[in-house]
């Protein structure tokens, strides 16, 4: 089996970025986009202050027939990183722009045509330099880099790959002291773990010998930088199973190891505390016969494990989870206590407490999705409640266990978008066609009071908020302003606003385009 993605290994700066999408900066003072705004089919990327309304172009000239296909902004709003084929349009070359002098420098070595940067980089957590993986020579082979982004110098972080090696992922130690890396670096499709120490550049394999067949699978590193897990059939091929391994001591320990039997792990999660590890699996016993998929948490500091879920009949599987930030609790989704019926739950780990989030829900119901709110006091879930197949948003407050709906009542036909917590969870934002069928447009509500008011601004005959590539509106982390895209002054052409929440003043953000840049079609 090959590690094609690095699903439980979080970046340390904002998701990839690609055309139409937007991010907003950590402090509140600006935020980024991607479109064609000088000319048509050339997409650029711009900077937008909020307090001036001045919009920069961050990438340097391009060559003809040149683009920008992704960024990155770094975590502490210093510097972008971004991929385009500005000097040769056969080549795709990763670029860093400091924001604050403007300053762009190529970050990728020199690359011959049709080689490329992968479009899989990001920054580390001080937004000092960029990890970033390359295609290049014949196969193609992928390797791993890292530059600094002021002076762009490139290293080679992984050792010499054996014919046919890939790195195929990577993840960025939270202190910045080390990177982690997915490879087949000794053996040709047999995928290990690796770690890098940036002070010595030495690469030192954090996995023990695997069975016959086995591959590491997922990894992630810890909040704090000590412990990285990882899932593998380690042990037995086929058998995947959870593990944690101290960067300090080497040690490796199975997280699995205390429970009754051993647990074919599907997902992991670490809390935002690094102290505990919540995994999903199925005793490796009845991996073939459709038994229960249930929910598990372990402490990484001595591997003690326990399950969260009550012992569920077979058939019955739980889906999504999350820790709150203050790592007090996990939320699930599952159908725990009817097949086939997905609901929401909680588990306290201090307690073991296990508690049903949702309200009864009728025969054809079910919840969708979640959030736990930044204080956790709340979480608000999607669910056809009320009405069959019409998903809306209801808060539960988890000290009373009061449920509410968050949206006003939808037109016929209407649809829930997205929804997220303001940074002080006291009220919630979301996107729906709540007032004319086929217009999304963004709205909040205060759960104290239940007062439901619409955010965006008004539409043009055919507007609607528009997420492309993207999410369609983005909280600001400061919780002052709410950033959206839409065609909301022409139609079919997609622009950035912003909605100042202490007033509701709606302000446009981009620059004006040159007549055809930012269509939809």
């Amino acid at each position: 089996m090959k590690l094609t993605s690095r699903l439980f290994a979080p970046m340390a700066a904002a998701a990839l970025a690609l055309t139409g999408c937007f991010q907003v900066d950590v402090n509140g003072k600006f935020m980024v986009y991607m479109i064609d705004q000088d000319e048509v089919g050339v997409t650029e990327l711009y900077k937008v202050d909020y307090k001036t309304g001045e919009v920069q172009k961050l990438n340097d000239p391009l060559i003809e027939d040149g683009d920008v296909f992704a960024y990155v902004l770094g975590p502490k709003g210093k510097h972008v990183a971004y991929a385009a084929t500005q000097d040769d349009t056969a080549i795709l070359d990763l670029y860093c722009t400091d924001l604050k002098t403007g300053e762009v420098v190529k970050l990728t070595p020199p690359l011959a045509a049709d080689e490329e940067v992968i479009l899989d980089f990001a920054f580390d957590a001080k937004d000092k330099f960029v990890v970033f993986r390359t295609q290049t020579g014949v196969g193609p082979t992928e390797e791993l880099w890292m530059a600094d982004a002021t002076t762009g110098d490139p290293v080679m972080l992984n050792d010499e790959l054996v014919s046919g090696g890939n790195v195929t992922g990577f993840g960025i130690d939270p202190k910045g002291k080390y990177v982690v890396y997915s490879a087949d670096q000794d053996l040709d499709e047999v995928f290990e773990l690796y770690l890098v120490d940036l002070k010595t550049l030495e690469v030192s394999r954090l996995n023990p010998d695997l069975a016959i067949g086995g591959d590491v699978t997922s990894f992630a590193i810890d909040p704090k930088g000590r412990f990285v897990v990882y899932s593998a059939d380690q042990d037995f091929d086929d058998t995947i199973e959870l593990f944690a391994v101290d960067t300090k001591t080497g040690e490796d320990s199975r997280l699995d190891a205390t429970l009754d039997q051993p647990v074919h792990t599907t997902a992991f999660v670490i809390d935002p505390k690094g102290k505990y590890v919540a995994f999903r699996g199925s005793s490796v016993f009845i991996v073939d016969i459709a038994g229960p998929i249930e929910l598990f948490a372990a402490k990484l500091k001595d591997g003690s494990a326990t399950k969260l879920t009550p012992d569920l009949d077979p058939g019955h599987a739980v889906g999504s989870f999350g820790f709150d930030r203050k790592g007090k609790f996990v939320a699930y989704l599952a159908d725990q206590d009817t097949l086939d019926q997905t609901e929401l739950y909680m588990t306290e780990l201090k307690t073991g407490d296990n508690t049903r989030l949702n309200e009864p829900l009728e025969n054809f119901a079910e919840v969708d999705s979640f959030e736990i709110d930044p204080k956790s006091k709340f979480v608000a879930y999607a669910a056809d409640q009320d009405t069959d197949e019409l998903f809306e948003v209801f808060a539960t407050e988890i000290k009373t266990a009061d449920v509410d709906k968050v949206n006003g009542s939808l037109v016929a036909d209407g649809e829930l978008g997205t929804y997220h917590f303001l940074p002080n969870g006291k009220s919630i934002v979301y996107s729906a066609d709540q007032e004319t069928d086929g217009v999304v447009e963004l709205y909040a509500t205060e759960l104290a009071s239940g007062d439901n008011i619409r955010l965006s601004g008004d539409m043009t005959d055919g507007g609607s908020l528009v997420g492309n590539l993207s999410p369609s509106f983005l909280v600001d982390p400061k919780g002052k302003r709410v950033v959206y895209s839409a065609d909301q002054d022409t139609n079919d052409i997609l622009e950035f606003y912003e909605v100042i929440l202490k007033d509701g003043e709606v302000n446009k953000l981009n620059a004006d385009y040159v007549p055809g840049g930012g269509s939809l079609n």
